[in-house]
């Protein structure tokens, strides 16, 4: 199999006993990028409200939003409310992260250590010992960081670039397109770095 494969394989393995949890996860993270997103909306509002500016959420007037009342109470009130959800779903989606990337390490050493009572006693006079224990500690170690970090840093990344050109293409679509086109050109050129990097790393960890 590629190395795409494997990964692929990997992720369906380790989520495939816990797909609510993932579910969930993956909620949390767009909610998280959504109020990310949120929150500059609500500053450009309170800035051109005191400025006087006309006041609309993309073609939506919120005129109300220019009294007084509403530049000194309602305005401010939005911003600590979206301040502490954020800081709530932040706490959520660490103690999600940490439970998926555990119940995956878990899986995996499960997975590795009966393999290894099963095999038969030329194949453990066959290999070193260090490699074994490399296999069981350091390589699943990996796997977990990238269960608990990389594989939701993807997540989260994809959730706040879609919902994020999603309000550029709202608010000037010439614009989402050109940055979308720059993105294109860098996806290409991590994409090659990957791909020629994956060999160069393969051989270091078969010489080490």
């Amino acid at each position: 199999m590629s190395p795409l494969q494997h990964a692929i394989h990997l992720i369906r393995l380790c989520l495939k006993p816990r797909r609510r949890l993932f579910l969930s996860t993956l909620g949390v993270v767009i909610f998280f990028n959504a109020l990310d997103l949120l929150f500059p909306k609500l500053l450009q509002l309170y800035i051109d409200s005191i400025a006087g500016d006309p006041l609309t959420l993309w073609s939506l007037p919120l005129e109300f939003l220019a009294s007084d009342r509403a530049r000194m109470l309602l305005i401010p009130a939005a911003l600590i409310a979206v301040a502490a959800a954020r800081w709530a779903v932040t706490y959520f989606r660490a103690v999600y992260q940490t439970q998926l990337g555990q119940g995956a390490l878990f899986d995996l050493r499960s997975r590795i250590f009966n393999t290894m009572q099963n095999l038969s006693f030329a194949y453990h006079d066959a290999s070193h010992s260090g490699t074994l224990i490399s296999n069981v500690v350091e390589d699943v170690n990996y796997a977990n960081m990238f269960f608990q970090r990389g594989f939701m840093m993807l997540l989260e990344s994809i959730a706040f670039i879609s919902i994020s050109y999603v309000v550029m293409f709202a608010i000037c679509p010439r614009a989402a397109l050109a940055s979308m086109l720059l993105m294109i050109v860098g996806c290409g050129s991590v994409i090659l770095y990957f791909k020629y990097g994956h060999a160069i790393y393969a051989r270091t960890k078969r010489l080490y």
